[in-house]
């Protein structure tokens, strides 16, 4: 669906936007909540941060394998996701690796209502959380109805 949405954004604006995909590795983040004892933390603690900077290192990891010289992330764009705490990990980030951290904050200027927008005008299906399963049973989401609207998107 995202390789879709990336080949159909570039025919319609002359971008050369490239797709890269990571494997999708839930486990990993799991055994890492689970090590440091952070399952019952609320979301935008510190099990939040543990997955920002998490997130942020495989970024800046591909970004380096890739041969780019910035990485940043989207995830800035929630309503829900502190920005300031986001960027300075990505700064933390960045001394580690050759690359640098764009810090951003998407969601400024209406980007979250822009995101939305761009899905419907893309048919890309948006879920109702992050995607941490810790933080979903927290919200009491019904992860059945969840699994049955992707597919039937």
């Amino acid at each position: 669906m995202q390789e879709q949405f990336v080949e159909d954004f570039n025919r319609k604006t002359g971008a050369n936007v490239k797709y890269i995909e990571a494997p999708y590795e839930p486990h990993k983040f799991v055994k890492m909540v689970k090590d440091k004892e952070l399952a019952d933390e609320k979301e935008g603690g510190l099990r939040c941060t543990a997955c920002f900077e998490m997130r942020l290192d495989i970024v800046a990891k591909a970004a380096v394998e890739h041969g780019y010289d910035y990485f940043g992330s989207a995830i800035t764009l929630s309503p829900k996701k502190n920005a300031q705490l986001i960027n300075e990990l990505g700064m933390d980030v960045q001394k580690i690796y050759d690359v640098n951290y764009l810090p951003s904050d998407f969601k400024k200027s209406k980007g979250y209502e822009r995101s939305i927008e761009m899905c419907n005008d893309y048919n890309i299906f948006r879920q109702c959380y992050c995607g941490c399963v810790f933080a979903a049973m927290q919200q009491g989401i019904d992860f059945k109805t969840v699994n049955k609207e992707a597919k039937a998107f």
